[in-house]
């Protein structure tokens, strides 16, 4: 019974690609900036003020494909690299320099209407490190979610809005990586 349920999911799926306008994928590049997340380190400069690494935080970039599968549906996939970066002087005059990085790839169905487009779908975050001035502390690949907002003001340019939900761990220690994000996106 599960076969036969599978096999009629899998085969109406594949209908309504083959009914859908059959246009090439669109190549997707996009830049973003991640806000919130636990903070990783923090750092503490002689004038007071400081600076820190978190968790999902930090600029964003890259590349992807979009294809449409219904009218006013559409399927897209990422790869990317996000990293937070935090600098300074240690006490012997030397610079001591600490990143977080992580490759997301994500997967998006988008509905489409007009110039406005919603999304939701999965993250997974692989290879999220922690360098801490040549020293790295590797975490557990992670799996969450995301939901964005984009505007197009015109076929090849939008802006976003996103919102990230996961958690990354390390040696058992879980650290928040959920935050928000604004972004531009070109297609081609």
């Amino acid at each position: 019974m599960i076969k036969k349920a599978l096999s009629i999911a899998v085969l109406a799926g594949m209908t309504s690609f083959a009914q859908a306008e059959q246009e090439r994928p669109t190549i997707t590049l996009n830049l973003d900036y991640m806000s919130g997340g636990e903070k990783l380190v923090e750092l503490e400069y002689t004038d007071g003020s400081s600076d820190s690494v978190s968790a999902g935080a930090g600029i964003g970039f890259g590349a992807g494909l979009r294809q449409s599968v219904a009218e006013q549906v559409s399927i897209e996939g990422r790869l990317g690299y996000l990293s937070d970066t935090a600098s300074g002087k240690d006490g012997f005059g030397g610079t001591v320099e600490f990143t977080f990085s992580t490759l997301p790839v994500d997967i998006l169905a988008h509905y489409e209407a007009g110039n406005h487009s919603i999304g939701g779908g999965l993250t997974y975050h692989m290879n999220p490190t922690l360098d801490i001035d040549g020293i790295e502390a590797e975490f557990d690949n992670a799996l969450g979610t995301l939901i964005e907002y984009q505007y197009s003001w015109s076929p090849k340019a939008a802006v976003s809005v996103k919102y990230q939900n996961i958690s990354y761990d390390y040696e058992g220690t879980n650290f928040d990586g959920a935050g928000f994000g604004i972004g531009l996106s070109g297609r081609f």
